[in-house]
């Protein structure tokens, strides 16, 4: 009887020391369950953060293709209005000329000039 007291209290030792254990373990998974969770919330901001950017990001590529766009259609116009004043200069310069010759050929009573 004796030695089945000793068994018993020997028993019920190791049934304590294993209900602490357990008791660990669970602080111990859920410890693990709340970083686990911790990081699964961050790794959805961050998710959430990259879709964002990547939004910004595609809404900047199009205004900077649509501005590079206009940017050439501008230009042609500017080259196209360059020329067309170019152009301009030279009839006036021709016309200058054509009238200049054409006072120069008429009597100088009819034009007035003391040349």
């Amino acid at each position: 009887m004796k030695r089945s007291l000793t068994n018993c209290r020997k028993l019920r030792k190791e049934l304590s020391a294993t209900k602490r254990e357990l008791a660990d373990t669970r602080k111990e998974l859920d410890l693990a369950l709340y970083a686990h969770n911790t990081a699964r919330d961050i790794a959805k901001k961050a998710i959430s953060e990259r879709n964002k950017l990547r939004s910004e990001n595609d809404d900047l590529n199009k205004r900077l293709t649509e501005a590079t766009i206009a940017s050439g259609w501008y230009q042609g116009e500017c080259i196209s209005a360059e020329r067309r004043i170019a152009h301009a200069k030279q009839q006036i310069a021709d016309l200058e000329g054509a009238l200049k010759d054409a006072t120069s050929a008429l009597p100088k009573e009819i034009h007035g000039d003391d040349e």
